[in-house]
């Protein structure tokens, strides 16, 4: 079975599970989002990995097209394509994601925080070539695909069962996978906990380094050893602050993973 077939089957398990649990939009669309790339950056891949806890949002914000559109747009990608209550790439979380992308491109941090700063909405005036590059090859998704303000609230079978599904999606990207960026991680919060879980590896991590003690900000990251990802390297990056008085922190961020992929000898994508 090809990938796109295998996506399409994870696809069909979350809409039955969201018809099993009930967890429907106010039209009775299944409440999941699967994808933020499209199939071909599973097929084609570049080296890395975006991995989120679950999609935000309630009953209103289940729309058909977030499970159609990465099978049917080649180049999709919703840090770029998406509008979140602003113009189709420039919500600020979008931005944060753009600005990470740019790192994993190559770029320094202060480049990747022009990603942010600028208000220049359209990604394509602000963004180089590679980042878009990066964004639009890149596998992205959560490791719960079930949508909810708060994990909390997605009911526990959804979430044991979207784990599951997450992981399979991570091993579907494995042929070209490096490094797994994991987002507003807690080293025993998911994704983190989940991949390491999976993976039969211990929880601490290979190094780890304070970015904001008194916002409890730590990088983190571990090189797996064991199971179907063996050999990659996973990176836990804290909550980025989207306060723009705070973007010293965001800064300093930026510049421990743009190190630290140095040092790892992963620099931009394949």
């Amino acid at each position: 079975m090809g990938i796109r077939q295998q996506l399409e089957a994870l696809s069909e398990r979350c809409v039955s599970l969201c018809g099993k649990e009930g967890w429907l939009g106010i039209d009775g669309t299944p409440n999941y989002r699967l994808l933020y790339s499209s199939v071909d950056s599973f097929e084609q891949g570049s080296g890395f990995a975006i991995v989120g806890m679950n999609p935000a949002g309630g009953p209103r914000d289940a729309h058909p097209d977030h499970a159609d559109r990465p099978f049917r747009e080649p180049a999709y990608s919703a840090y770029l394509d998406d509008r979140w209550n602003a113009e189709a790439g420039a919500a600020r979380l979008q931005r944060v994601i753009q600005a990470i992308a740019t790192v994993l491109a190559g770029a320094s941090a202060c480049e990747a925080m022009a990603a942010i700063e600028d208000p220049t909405p359209r990604p394509e005036e602000r963004l180089s070539l590679e980042a878009m590059g990066v964004l639009r090859n890149t596998p992205s998704m959560n490791i719960i695909p079930f949508r909810a303000s708060r994990l909390a609230d997605v009911p526990l079978a959804l979430r044991e069962r979207g784990e599951e599904i997450g992981w399979r999606l991570l091993c579907l990207a494995r042929p070209r996978l490096r490094c797994i960026v994991t987002l507003a991680n807690q080293v025993d919060g998911v994704p983190w906990r989940t991949i390491l879980r999976e993976s039969g590896q211990r929880r601490q991590p290979d190094y780890q380094e304070t970015i904001n003690k008194r916002l409890s900000r730590t990088y983190r990251e571990v090189q797996l050893v064991r199971g179907e990802l063996a050999g990659t390297l996973v990176v836990g990056l804290p909550a980025i602050v989207r306060d723009k008085d705070r973007c010293d922190v965001t800064m300093r961020l930026l510049n421990v993973l743009h190190r630290r992929l140095q040092h790892h000898g992963i620099q931009g994508p394949h």
